[in-house]
């Protein structure tokens, strides 16, 4: 036994550095809200997470205009967008107007891409399958006078 594990012990050392660098890689939840924001170093990623203002659209340069602009064309180029819905949000995250909207829009785009996902994986071409069995949407209970809003969970 002991002469199995001094053979393999060059394998197991690897296999411990693995466990420990695996150890410090943040965990993701597949099932749970998750936006990524993304970009160059020294952009705002941070900025945009703690809460900075952002500038509306007139107020950025030219350059900001046209790359904004870019990924708009990009995005609706690859998915047809729905055109009562607006491609930019307005928001400030100083006064925190328009926050909840941009969460409600991006948990909506969410919702869509997830149900989307079941809907393909779950359909056989040329086949019509009803999901309405496999989505399950919460509706919380009237708590006095506060306005609550739909959840929607897989």
């Amino acid at each position: 036994m002991c002469t199995v594990i001094k053979r393999q012990a060059d394998n197991l050392k690897f296999l411990e550095d693995t466990r420990q660098h695996m150890s410090r890689l943040p965990s993701i939840d597949p099932d749970t809200r998750t936006i990524i924001l993304c970009g160059f170093p020294n952009v705002g990623k941070s900025s945009f997470i703690n809460k900075v203002d952002i500038k509306p659209f007139e107020a950025l340069s030219e350059e900001d205009k046209q790359s904004i602009n870019s990924i708009v064309q990009w995005h609706t180029d690859r998915q047809i967008r729905d055109p009562d819905r607006p491609i930019f949000v307005e928001m400030s995250t100083v006064t925190e107007v328009g926050l909840v909207t941009v969460r409600s829009v991006a948990c909506d785009d969410l919702l869509a891409q997830r149900v989307q996902a079941k809907i393909r994986a779950a359909a056989l071409p040329g086949s019509n399958v009803d999901i309405s069995n496999r989505l399950y949407i919460a509706k919380p209970k009237p708590d006095g006078n506060k306005v609550m809003s739909y959840f929607f969970c897989r």
